[in-house]
């Protein structure tokens, strides 16, 4: 924990969860916000361990996969029932066959599924 200057970001978390007593320490010490950035894929066994190792000392964001309108490059607006609203809203969206929409359900809502064109959702 010494070899590196905060602000550290350590991803997938879940995998060193032996850092976390270590990472306490520090963020007791420094008193600061925002000195250690945790991510981690596998949220329960993760909330766990931080929820009971940093407790009082971490803040959480569960990070949802891409929406519809970030897949399609398409302006993200709130929802509304506004029936002028949703009209004009066909126009901005591109239109989805049931295939399409199908396709889009299968393959998921990962960043990585969509970064990168050659992967095989599928397998």
């Amino acid at each position: 924990m010494q070899r590196y200057t905060p602000p550290v970001l350590i991803d997938e978390i879940q995998y060193a969860t032996e850092l976390l007593p270590y990472i306490k320490i520090s963020v007791d010490k420094s008193q600061r916000y925002g000195d250690f950035w945790l991510t981690g894929s596998q949220v329960f066994r993760l909330m766990k361990d931080v929820s009971e190792s940093l407790a009082g000392r971490v803040g959480i964001v569960n990070l949802l996969g891409l929406s519809s309108s970030e897949i399609n490059g398409v302006p993200s607006v709130p929802f509304t029932t506004d029936s002028h609203r949703l009209i004009k809203r066909i126009d901005e969206v591109p239109k989805q066959s049931l295939n399409e929409i199908y396709a889009r359900i299968f393959k998921g809502s990962m960043p990585t599924m969509y970064a990168n064109r050659d992967l095989d959702w599928e397998t």
